[in-house]
């Protein structure tokens, strides 16, 4: 299954905009007054504007073996959340690392690397 589009709703527009766009550094490929939408691998991460939002857990797959670039690139830009004094978590039941980290709303996101996961089934 390939996520075609997901969408966020976050009463802080302008703010993640500047998150997703200057930090991590993603294209803007639609834009509005109330949303706003990067391209992620195949997916598109859409942004909504709406004063009540609810908490989310995400992540985006990433090559098995550039978890450890991943989370390097990631410390330039944001706090990694650690668990047991650990950066990169392992998945055992998934055969997955993971790196963690907060947007602006609180969201955690994530990056994962599956073991299991075709290389082609990532990149576009």
């Amino acid at each position: 299954m390939k996520i075609q589009t997901l969408d966020l709703f976050t009463p802080n527009l302008a703010t993640q905009t500047t998150f997703y766009c200057i930090v991590l550094d993603l294209e803007i490929i639609e834009q509005t007054n109330n949303s706003v939408a990067f391209q992620i691998g195949h997916s598109t991460l859409k942004l909504i504007y709406r004063e009540a939002h609810t908490p989310y857990h995400f992540a985006f797959n990433i090559p098995t073996n550039q978890e450890k670039e991943a989370l390097q690139w990631l410390k330039e830009r944001v706090d990694i959340i650690q668990y047991e004094n650990t950066d990169i978590q392992y998945f055992d039941f998934w055969d997955a690392h993971a790196i963690y980290f907060y947007d602006e709303d609180g969201k955690i996101a994530g990056l994962i690397a599956r073991k299991t996961l075709p290389f082609s089934d990532i990149l576009p």
